[in-house]
């Protein structure tokens, strides 16, 4: 039964990259040409490295030394899987990518065929498969074993989902939809139908509205007040201003800023620090407020 985590492999076939380029970054198992040889990157740390030349032996593996006229003719890639990190297996090669049982290798066998019929073979490990240990598998939840394939099966009963609301049991999904009609059971807690609750969420959504503010209507001497009624607005209505580029630009060419106040239900506008000079077409957003 499989319990463990899947790992990434990485790379785990050759690519080649043509000639090689300082300006270039590589990674684990590129391969490229570099003065008439031929070069396989070997550092596998997760990090491209850019700059070291394929004779820097730390980095690269040198398939192929430069030769007088010779040249690959072919190359053939094979994988197999092994318990032996160490020894490469003398069986099991495929042209395709096998599965790796958890603790095993995959293992990589190149084979060069050079035009002068001489062949060079080269074999390497890549990363070790997981096997789940360590990893906290779980034996059951909330009493519930795991089935064939290690999966934990739950329903909604299972964690704890409530039985009953108002007499109407839970659906597949562990949902319970009640008619808008639905009558609390007496001594039961109070029930919130679903047409109660599309009322509630229908008043709490906002409102917009434009509102107008005649030149002649300003009083006061600073700040600078007019009162207006509202459609929409009540005792618990929060109004707030937003200003469009219109707005914007009479407030910074007259010089006055704009605040709105809800006096039970009746909106008062107030100019602080100049009289605006032009009537004003003032948006707002109004939203109750508990």
């Amino acid at each position: 039964m499989p319990t463990g985590t899947p790992e990434v492999l990485g790379y785990v076939s050759i690519s080649p990259k043509g000639e090689y380029s300082a300006a270039t970054a590589y990674n684990y198992l590129n391969a490229v040409t570099y003065n008439g040889g031929s070069y396989l990157m070997k550092i596998n740390n997760g990090s491209p490295v850019t700059g070291v030349p394929p004779t820097n032996t730390d980095t690269w593996m040198q398939l192929a030394s430069a030769g007088a006229g010779v040249t690959i003719s072919d190359q053939v890639i094979e994988y197999a899987a092994s318990a032996d990190g160490t020894t490469a297996p003398s069986s099991g090669w495929e042209d395709t990518i096998p599965a790796v049982p958890g603790g095993q290798y995959l293992w990589i066998k190149v084979t060069t065929t050079y035009s002068d019929s001489t062949q060079e073979v080269i074999t390497m490990p890549a990363r070790q498969g997981a096997d789940g240990a360590g990893t906290g598998t779980v034996t059951s939840v909330n009493n519930i074993n795991p089935n064939g394939s290690g999966n934990v099966e739950l329903s909604a009963t299972d964690v704890g989902a409530v039985a009953k609301v108002n007499n109407t049991a839970p659906d597949g999904f562990g949902n319970v939809t009640l008619p808008t009609d639905t009558s609390p059971t007496p001594g039961s807690a109070k029930l919130i139908t679903s047409g109660a609750v599309a009322t509630a969420l229908e008043d709490a959504q906002p409102t917009t509205a434009t509102v107008t503010l005649p030149v002649a209507s300003w009083a006061g001497e600073g700040p600078y007040t007019q009162t207006m009624t509202v459609p929409g607005v009540t005792a618990t209505s929060q109004v707030n201003i937003t200003p469009d580029a219109t707005l914007l630009q009479a407030a910074m060419d007259q010089g006055f800023s704009l605040v709105f106040g809800n006096n039970a239900g009746t909106v008062t506008a107030y100019a602080v620090g100049a009289q605006p000079t032009t009537e004003l077409s003032v948006p707002v957003v109004i939203q109750e407020v508990s």
